[in-house]
C-alpha cells in the first residue's frame, strides 16, 4: 500500500514537472515570435544622444536603414556632428545633426527648439534614446573628489533626466518611447563605483517615469548591457584614469588600500575584463532598435552573455553567497 501510494505521488510529481516544462517551451516559443513584430516606423523619428561614438553613433547608422526612421542625432562636438553627417551622406543615409551637451541647460533648450522646427508640426517625437554616458574618473569612493562624482552624475543621470523632462511635451505628442541607457553592473553594484551608483539612479528614475507617464501613452525601456568594446570600455581610458587617481594618494591612503599590490592585482583584473569585452555592438544597437520599433518591447534588455549569464543569475543570489563568490576574483 505504502509502495502504491509512494508511486503514485512520484508518477503525480513527474507529470507536472513535463507540464511545467511543455508550458515554459510554450511561452519560449510564443515570445520568440512576438518579439519578430515590429510597428510600421518608417517617418517617425527619434532623438538619439551621444552619437560621437559607440552605441550612438552605430545606432545612428542602422535605424534608418533598417526600420526607416528619421534619425536626429546629437553629438557633443561640432566636429562630431559634421563627420557624421558627411559620412552618412557619403553611405546615401541623410541624417540631421544637432549639437547637445546633456550637462547644460541652455544647450538642451536650445536642441528641443531645433527638433520642434524639425519634426512637423502634426507628428511628435516618437523615440528618445538617452544613450550619452561617461564613466570616468573611475576609482574607490575614497579616491575621488566631490567634482568628480558630481560630473559622472550631472551627465549619467541629470543628464539624462533633464533631457527627458525637456522632451516630453513632444514625445506625449507621438505617444512614444524613451530608451534609457544603464549598466549590467546595477545588478552586481559590488564591481563599479560611481558609475554604477549613476546608473542605478537612472533606474530609479525609469521606473518612475514609466510608471507615471502609461496614462500618457509613453512607454519607458531601460538597457543593461555587458561589457562591449565602446569609448567607455577603452583599457587605455578606464586603465589610465584609475592610475591617475592612484597616484594622486597619499602613501597613507595607498596603505589603507592595500597597497601597490592589492592596486596592480586589481588593475590586472580590470585588464582582463576589458580586454574580454565583446565586440559586436550590434547586439545592444538591435536592443533599441527592438525597444523602439517593435509592437511588444521589453521593459529591460540585458545585451551580452556576462550581463545574461553571470550578471543576472548572481543578483538572484543571497547577498553572502555573492560576496563570497566576488571575494574569490577581488
Amino acid at each position: 500500500m505504502i509502495s502504491w501510494v509512494y508511486v503514485t505521488d512520484t508518477s503525480i510529481m513527474v507529470s507536472w514537472f513535463i507540464i511545467g516544462v511543455a508550458v515554459f517551451a510554450l511561452w519560449i516559443i510564443v515570445q520568440y515570435f512576438m518579439d519578430q513584430v515590429y510597428l510600421d516606423t518608417a517617418g517617425k523619428y527619434v532623438l538619439i544622444t551621444g552619437c560621437d561614438s559607440g552605441f550612438g553613433n552605430l545606432l545612428t547608422r542602422t535605424l534608418g536603414k533598417h526600420r526607416g526612421c528619421c534619425v536626429i542625432a546629437a553629438c557633443l562636438t561640432e566636429g562630431a556632428a559634421t563627420q557624421l553627417k558627411q559620412e552618412m551622406a557619403v553611405a546615401g543615409q541623410p541624417v540631421t545633426t544637432i549639437v547637445l551637451d546633456v550637462t547644460n541647460t541652455q544647450s538642451i533648450k536650445q536642441a528641443y527648439n531645433e527638433v520642434r522646427g524639425i519634426i512637423p508640426s502634426d507628428q511628435g517625437l516618437w523615440g528618445l534614446v538617452n544613450n550619452a554616458g561617461i564613466n570616468t574618473p573611475k576609482g574607490a569612493y575614497e579616491w575621488l573628489k566631490r567634482e568628480e562624482i558630481n560630473k559622472i552624475f550631472q551627465v549619467n543621470f541629470m543628464g539624462t533626466v533633464e533631457v527627458t523632462s525637456t522632451f516630453l511635451p513632444l514625445l506625449r505628442q507621438a505617444r512614444g518611447r524613451v530608451v534609457n541607457m544603464s549598466s549590467c553592473s546595477v545588478m552586481l553594484p559590488y564591481v563599479e563605483t560611481a558609475y554604477t551608483a549613476s546608473k542605478m539612479a537612472v533606474e530609479a528614475y525609469s521606473d518612475n517615469l514609466r510608471f507615471s507617464q502609461r496614462k500618457q501613452g509613453i512607454t519607458v525601456h531601460i538597457l543593461e548591457p555587458g561589457a562591449f568594446k565602446t569609448w567607455i570600455a577603452n583599457p587605455e581610458n578606464v586603465l589610465g584614469s584609475q592610475r591617475r587617481l592612484w597616484e594622486r594618494l597619499t602613501e597613507e591612503e595607498r596603505q589603507q588600500y592595500g597597497g601597490i599590490e592589492r592596486f596592480k592585482r586589481d588593475e590586472a583584473i580590470m585588464k582582463i575584463g576589458l580586454q574580454a569585452a565583446s565586440s559586436k555592438l550590434h547586439h545592444v544597437t538591435g536592443a533599441m532598435e527592438h525597444a523602439l520599433c517593435s509592437r511588444w518591447p521589453w521593459r529591460r534588455y540585458l545585451p551580452g552573455l556576462d550581463a545574461k549569464f553571470v550578471f543576472k543569475p548572481l543578483s538572484l543570489m543571497p547577498a553572502f553567497v555573492v560576496d563570497f563568490v566576488l571575494g574569490l576574483i577581488v
